[in-house]
């Protein structure tokens, strides 16, 4: 039996990250990215302040010659969130399908990867989503609830 590919491993798994935000209807929350979306992961990254930006904007940072909007997702989603950048935050540089468009996601470090399918169930209606243009779609677990964002939306502002 030939191992799997790393390209056939990846298109059947995920990367979840945990929200940090409080349990929803019991369940812990999570983030739920794509290996295509994901293009590296940073654990240290220095973020500058912008005055007046949007509430989910937590500053700029500096990549390989690139200015880069860093997005707390928490915020921009409309979920209760942290108060400030954590320590022990990761940064993921996320691009968009067409891959003009890149930022940088603030998130908890304890990223996990998992198999697409792991008996997970979409969810519809939700009262407490208060940006749905933000995102691409949700799923339920026995334990949590996957949040799929809109990074096309997100990234451009809509």
């Amino acid at each position: 039996m030939q191992p799997d590919s790393l390209k056939d491993i990846t298109r059947r798994r995920v990367l979840i990250v945990p929200a940090r935000t409080p349990r929803i209807r019991g369940k812990s929350v999570r983030f739920l990215f794509t290996f295509r979306q994901v293009r590296i992961i940073l654990r240290e990254l220095a973020v500058l302040p912008v005055p007046f930006s949007a509430p989910h904007i937590d500053g700029i940072a500096f990549w390989h010659d690139h200015v880069l909007p860093v997005i707390v997702p928490e915020k921009c989603l409309g979920l209760e969130s942290p108060a400030g950048r954590g320590t022990s935050a990761r940064m993921i540089l996320i691009r968009t399908g067409d891959r003009e468009q890149e930022g940088l996601l603030n998130v908890a470090p304890d990223i996990r990867i998992i198999p697409l399918a792991a008996g997970y169930r979409p969810v519809r209606d939700t009262p407490w989503r208060p940006q749905p243009r933000r995102v691409r779609g949700m799923y339920e677990g026995p334990d949590e609830l996957l949040i799929i964002p809109h990074m096309e939306n997100i990234l451009s502002g809509r």
